[in-house]
């Protein structure tokens, strides 16, 4: 699948933080993800893969000490 970034409209999600769902499947979702500065992302899970593309300078993955 090929996907063009600036046909993909932004999808607003809590903490203003924006996604942009470039594609996916069954099995797999490809999505670009904005952060504002000190955003945070909703706790939360998949029933597939997920690969991120993270548009920041500094991201802090910590997933409660895991």
């Amino acid at each position: 699948m090929y996907t063009e970034n600036n046909t993909v409209a932004p999808q607003s999600l809590e903490g203003g933080v924006t996604r942009k769902i470039l594609s996916y499947s069954k099995n797999l979702m490809t999505v670009e993800l904005r952060f504002p500065k000190g955003g945070v992302g909703a706790k939360h899970s998949h029933p597939h893969e997920q690969i991120g593309v993270y548009c920041v300078r500094k991201i802090d993955l910590s997933g409660g000490g895991v």
